[in-house]
Order: C-alpha cells, then structure tokens, then sequence
C-alpha cells in the first residue's frame, strides 16, 4: 500500500492542474486542450517503514517503464501517424505531451445505462472498425497494444475512436500479447452491442491465461455473435487479418457511385490536412509552455511536492 505523495513535474504547478492519477501515470491539465503525462513520482516520508519504501520503489519502477514504451509509440507515431491513434504533441524527458480528448468508449457505453441516447448501429459499426484498423497499424509498426479496453479508446467531437495508453506496449515476441489485443477488441465490441444486458463483462483476460479453450466466457447473445466469438477465441492469425475481417463484416459504407467515392475521398484528405494543422498549432503552444514550466523551475528551485487527494492506492 503506497500512499499517495506524489511529487510535482514542474514545481509552479497546484493540485487543480490535476486531472487524473491512474496506476502508473499522472494526468495535468492544461489550457488550449492539452495534457501532460508523466510517471508517477513518489516523496518518500519519514515514517514510511521499509516495506512501504521498497513498494513506492517497485511502483515508481514500473511507471517509468510504461512512460518509456509510451514515448517509443509516440516516436514511431510521429513518422507514420494513424488517424485512429493517438499522437503525442511533444515527448519531453518529464513526460508526453498530448491532445485532450474529454470522453471514451466507456465514458459512451455508461451513459447509455443512464438513460442518455444509443448510438446507432452504424456508429458502433465504426467505432469497432476504427478501433481494429488502430490496432492493425500499431502491429504493422511492430507493437502490440496490451491493454485495450473501453476505457483506452477515445472517442473525439467528430465521434471517431482513436487507442491511447501505450504503457503496457511492446513487440509481439517479447511479450506475446497479441492474443491479448484480439480479446479486448472482443471485449470492447461485447460492451458496445450487451453492456446493457445485464450479463456478465468478460472484462480482461487472466495474467495465467494460456489456452483459448480453457476462458469462462460469459454468454454472447445477439449482435456481431460470430466477430466477438472470433476474438474471444483468439481465431484470427494477426490483428491486420482481425481489421479485413471487420471491413468485411462491419463496414458502414454501402455501395457508392464513382463521384461518391471521390468525394469521401477528398472529405478525408481535407481533415487529414485540417487535423494535421491543428496538432502543428498545438505542438507550438506545447513549446511554448514547457519552455515556461522550465524557466519557473529554474527560477523556484527543487520541484515541489503535491498531496493528492486519492488516499491510498
């Protein structure tokens, strides 16, 4: 159990420039949509008994080593983007600079059960089609996601899907993890099509899981049966046969004309341009503000300390 003295990147910085903590990150806001991500940091207190030092020191550990598979994403991301990945704005020695995107896929899925309006099946169709065709990328890329989940897809303005959190990324062959993507894919199509159902969230996968045939996987139902079964099952040969299978199956688009097909085309081309203005604009006000942030810790000294407010972990 490590409480939570968690100390401050940049010493200018106040508890409201926090966003969020999850299990090896903490998330600052900042103005203009952006966000900043960097491992967690502890400050060890005196009456910390040495088991509880040793524990803030694994943890810390571990945090730096999901922020250096995340900024080996981001480097590969910054010479071949993918409109359904995230991509960093600036990757610092402190941390990773990013786009703030407010909802997720389980943020969507949650509402739902609250009463606010579904998406359409066509959305979800989408939605499940761009997060493969991510997945896809990363593999091609030579990474593997290993942890996708509603909560890692980002859902933007225009409600297109996007994967984030590459802490737990790495080669398919160092960490045999590809199993694991085709299941959270799986499992995020399951919560879009039965989260409302009632029946039980096959959630992820065992850390002793070896055999596809040995999972207790909860009933499936109706919807896409045949692509959740598939991933569940760990069918597929690799995540870019998983995304032809999804365009197959699932794509939105019906049959166009010639001219149609064009002018989807150019639509694409078009905010391809636009969203890549945006992120240049962006990694500028990004410059700016580290380059601030340094000089304050230049001009205050040692970073000071934050107490977050979580408790204890």
């Amino acid at each position: 159990m490590v409480p939570n003295f968690i100390a401050s990147p940049f010493p200018g910085l106040a508890l409201t420039n926090i966003l969020g903590k999850g299990a090896a990150a903490l998330i600052l806001s900042f103005p203009h949509h952006i966000v900043f991500k960097g491992p967690l940091k502890y400050r060890v207190q005196d009456d910390w008994s040495e088991k509880t030092v040793s524990q803030a020191t694994t943890s810390q550990g571990q945090a730096e080593w999901c922020m250096e598979n995340e900024k080996a994403v981001y480097a590969k991301l910054a010479i071949k983007p993918h409109r359904n990945l995230l991509k960093a704005l600036l990757v610092v020695d402190e941390g990773i600079f990013l786009p703030r995107i407010d909802s997720t896929l389980e943020a969507y899925t949650m509402s739902w059960g609250l009463g606010y309006p579904e998406e359409s099946t066509s959305t979800k169709h989408q939605w499940i089609t761009q997060i493969a065709a991510g997945a896809a990328w990363l593999e091609a890329l030579g990474f593997v996601h290993n942890d996708i989940r509603p909560g890692n897809v980002l859902i933007d303005r225009a409600k297109n899907a996007r994967l984030a959190d590459f802490g737990e990324s790495g080669a398919p062959g160092q960490l045999h993890v590809a199993w694991l993507d085709q299941y959270g894919i799986g499992n995020c199509i399951w919560v879009l099509f039965h989260k409302r159902t009632g029946e039980r969230d096959p959630g992820r996968l065992p850390h002793d899981w070896q055999d596809p045939k040995t999972l207790d996987l909860p009933p499936i139902g109706h919807g896409p049966t045949s692509l959740i079964e598939r991933c569940f099952r760990i069918q597929f040969p690799s995540l870019q046969h998983l995304h032809q299978h999804v365009l197959t199956e699932l794509d939105p688009q019906p049959s166009t004309s010639s001219l149609t097909a064009i002018r989807i085309s150019l639509f694409t081309f078009v905010a391809d341009i636009l969203d890549s203005i945006t992120h240049w604009i962006a990694t500028q006000r990004c410059r700016g503000l580290y380059a601030r942030l340094r000089q304050e810790r230049g001009e205050l000294g040692a970073s000071r300390w934050m107490f977050a407010v979580w408790g204890v972990d």
